[in-house]
């Protein structure tokens, strides 16, 4: 049976003796309220260490999972959970990061992105996510149909899964990629350099009809 929700208000911290009594009785978090909005949340350590101990774990259970999918699908994932997951408190630190990307140009952006990551890395990110085409940017029209431009994709991607093979991180970027003869919009994922279809860009379709 689950316990019932402690909602105290905050004139109750006026008593400090009788709110460390109920931490201690209770073993579970008491929520304080301040003009009818929560506003604190107080518990003992022991009910704190509790919780941080069962999101670990079912941090533990659910990446065990993942690994197992991936396994079963023959593609390895290069992340791992640390043996000390209370540095961090089972929390995982995720980056987003934009740039000014520039139209068309593979070149420019691929240093921009490698720039980001490297950012990402001494920030302790172990998630780091791109926008959407950030490879070539949004708006390249009937560029994004150009065989160098198709090509150039390719090159830069290889660039950032070598230059961050070593990472146990994802790094998920934006990029158009053709794919037996259609054109989709895909996230890449480095630096296995896995690719997931988003929804297809059509050869046949106008860039109006895709954007």
């Amino acid at each position: 049976m689950s316990k019932k929700v402690l909602i105290k208000p905050i004139t109750i911290l006026r008593d400090t003796n009788k709110i460390s009594e109920i931490c201690f009785k209770e073993n579970q978090p008491i929520y304080i309220t301040k003009n009818g909005e929560n506003h604190l949340v107080i518990m003992s350590d022991d009910t704190f260490n509790n919780i941080l101990s069962k999101d670990n774990e079912a941090a533990k259970i659910t990446y065990t999972a993942s690994n197992n999918l991936i396994a079963e699908n023959k593609n390895p994932n290069p992340l791992s959970i640390p043996n000390n997951t209370s540095d961090n408190y089972g929390f995982t630190r995720i980056g987003l990061h934009v740039f000014e990307e520039s139209i068309a140009d593979i070149k420019k952006n691929t240093e921009s992105i490698i720039e980001e990551i490297k950012n990402g890395i001494k920030n302790k990110e172990k998630i780091i996510v791109f926008p959407e085409l950030c490879l070539t940017s949004y708006t390249c029209g009937d560029i994004f149909y150009q065989e160098l431009l198709l090509q150039n994709i390719d090159s830069a991607l290889l660039k950032i899964a070598e230059e961050f093979k070593h990472q146990k991180r994802l790094i998920i970027i934006g990029t158009p990629y053709r794919i037996k003869g259609q054109l989709y919009t895909l996230y890449a994922v480095a630096p296995d350099t896995l690719f997931h279809e988003s929804y297809i860009m059509s050869q046949q379709s106008s860039t109006k009809d895709i954007f």
